[in-house]
């Protein structure tokens, strides 16, 4: 079963909207939702923003829920300027940015205990996928803050080569790849960082909202295709 880990109650209504919910309970201060899409049992979690609370919704949708595959939708930041608010961008790999273990341990910023990479990958088939469908791909870097202002767009960029930037994903990733379970996740831009990225943010937010909910169907159809998932 898929399980979708969604930060928001807004990014995940398009989901919700689309499918027949069959039971929603609250777990841990998360709420979860059991979810039917054509005859198809989903389960998703609305986590609350931050890297912790997607790591907790992504555990409960596997030990408790049964979910065998992960899947992320919501909004996102990007630290370049040829990404357009709107655009809707795969994401090839991503890192927790505001990791740093390096003054103490033999190993590079974002690099997590007992990985040998700072970058932690999504689902290749998939991600194939995106790419032929036209999505353009990204690495992402998630971390507990919102980023703004240049400087944080450009040392994405030189640090960690990151074009996106969220709050969730990379928690997702790491319990992911632990678990065995593969993972894939679209993102829908937002803003663009760096002088006012805030206040875009606020200004365009249901605007993109509205862009994911009109393209959600032909998205779902795609994570839904057993096939894809290798």
């Amino acid at each position: 079963m898929i399980g979708f880990v969604i930060a928001m109650q807004d990014e995940a209504q398009a989901l919700i909207d689309n499918c027949t919910v069959t039971a929603k309970e609250s777990v841990y201060g998360t709420d979860v939702y059991t979810l039917s899409y054509q005859g198809t049992p989903l389960c998703l979690a609305v986590t609350g923003i931050g890297k912790v609370n997607a790591a907790l919704g992504a555990q409960l949708l596997v030990s408790r829920y049964g979910a065998t595959k992960l899947a992320n939708f919501g909004l996102c930041g990007a630290s370049d300027q040829g990404i357009s608010v709107g655009d809707f961008i795969a994401v090839s790999s991503c890192v927790q940015c505001d990791f740093d273990i390096s003054a103490v341990d033999n190993v590079v910023p974002g690099q997590l205990d007992g990985f040998e990479s700072p970058f932690l990958p999504v689902n290749v088939p998939l991600l194939a996928e995106w790419e032929r469908q036209g999505f353009a791909t990204a690495r992402l870097a998630s971390g507990d803050t919102f980023a703004a202002g240049e400087d944080a767009a450009t040392a994405l960029r030189e640090q960690f080569g990151c074009t996106l930037r969220e709050m969730e994903l990379a928690a997702i990733a790491q319990f992911a790849v632990k678990a065995g379970i593969p993972f894939t996740s679209i993102k829908t831009i937002s803003d663009v960082i760096g002088k006012d990225n805030a206040v875009c943010y606020n200004e365009k937010k249901a605007f993109c909202l509205q862009k994911m909910t009109e393209r959600f169907p032909s998205i779902l159809s795609v994570v839904l295709n057993e096939a894809l998932w290798g």
